[in-house]
């Protein structure tokens, strides 16, 4: 196995890139899936926001198995990262979120349907920890079979997982059967980028750059036009590789072969980058390390400020004054800066940081 430098630069910048683009996702949502701004100016620009930015959490996903397979810990130590980082934090949010109820904080919203949620795997935006926590547990053994096995097999086992996750994943839209995965499977369909990350990612340097451009050019383009042809659709109120148990398109989903695409070209190209100029300025790279060691906070708790910045400041789509535009753009740095800065502060206070994953 390649032991990697204590701190990977690169690592930085696709958090970075990573989390504004789960955030973006969720605030361009507000205008892209309403029929009645399709085909505008502004739904153009938040579809084309949301083409690009799907490639958010297929990035984390590598980068944890990029980080992750080259590591020599063993089983009970990823269980201990797996308690600490992540199901302290799920466990905590998931009571929050149950609890705030979308911007009305009761009790009421404790009832029947939270522990069948809870094992589907459907935690609001925390299914990525629930996925997360999958491939964690599952890890060591990864790990062995890679360290057992010849480079050729590893390729052969990549290629084999991403082409199973992608199978399963058209099967769920094709067959009409999302919805079927639980607490304790949603990870399998993502084991695939899970390590193509530590393998491509070691030979990162071996791919053109020109040609993961332009790989990445095509699954963007193909998601683009997925997701006007999609949207068309609905809007006619017929549905294609589409069904009520799917949280997204196809053509949206992260595992959809043209997501996986996109994801895995740029994941290559970000990872391969030299980064120069940035690297040159004490303040520019200070910034990038400080917003990538917030990207786990800011992933949790920015659901959380868009709806009290809807509700506080009337900065929802249907009941600000100001144009649409100006309230998307307005709302998304909002959101990035206060999740960003409610973060860092928390991740500075005993005992509260452990709620963000923090040791």
């Amino acid at each position: 196995m390649n032991k990697k430098p204590s701190y990977i630069f690169s690592a930085d910048i696709i958090r970075d890139i990573a989390i504004f683009g789960v955030v973006s996702i969720h605030i361009a949502n507000a205008v892209y899936t309403r029929a009645d701004f399709f085909g505008g100016m502004t739904w153009w620009a938040t579809i084309v926001i949301d083409s690009l930015s799907r490639i958010s959490i297929p990035l984390f996903i590598m980068l944890s198995g990029y980080l992750m397979l080259g590591k020599d810990e063993s089983f009970e130590q990823s269980l201990k990262r797996i308690f600490h980082r992540i199901a302290i934090p799920l466990a905590f949010w998931f009571t929050f979120y149950i609890w705030y109820g979308g911007g009305l904080p009761s009790l009421r919203h404790f009832n029947s349907h939270v522990l069948p949620n809870a094992f589907l795997g459907n935690m609001y935006h925390l299914y990525f920890l629930v996925i997360i926590i999958g491939l964690y547990f599952m890890a060591p053994l990864i790990r062995s079979f890679l360290r057992t096995h010849k480079a050729s097999s590893n390729e052969f086992a990549t290629k084999t997982f991403l082409i199973l996750g992608a199978v399963l994943v058209a099967f769920q839209f094709v067959f009409q059967a999302c919805g079927y995965e639980n607490f304790f499977t949603k990870w399998i369909p993502y084991t695939g980028l899970f390590i193509a990350g530590f393998i491509l990612g070691n030979k990162s340097d071996s791919f053109g750059r020109n040609k993961l451009l332009a790989l990445y050019l095509l699954g963007f383009t193909v998601t683009l036009v997925g997701n006007y042809f999609q949207y068309s659709l609905a809007g006619a109120n017929y549905s294609f590789l589409s069904s009520r148990g799917c949280l997204s398109h196809y053509t949206d989903h992260y595992l959809s072969v043209n997501v996986v695409i996109m994801s895995i070209s740029a994941f290559l190209l970000l990872l391969n980058l030299r980064y120069t100029w940035l690297k040159n300025s004490i303040l520019s790279s200070s910034l990038v390390h400080s917003i990538a060691r917030a990207s786990f906070g800011i992933y949790i708790i920015h659901p959380f400020v868009a709806r009290f910045l809807e509700m506080q400041f009337h900065l929802a789509v249907d009941f600000s004054p100001l144009p649409l535009p100006v309230i998307i753009f307005s709302r998304l740095i909002l959101v990035l800066f206060i999740s960003y800065l409610i973060t860092i502060l928390l991740l500075r206070t005993p005992i509260v940081k452990l709620v963000f994953g923090a040791k």
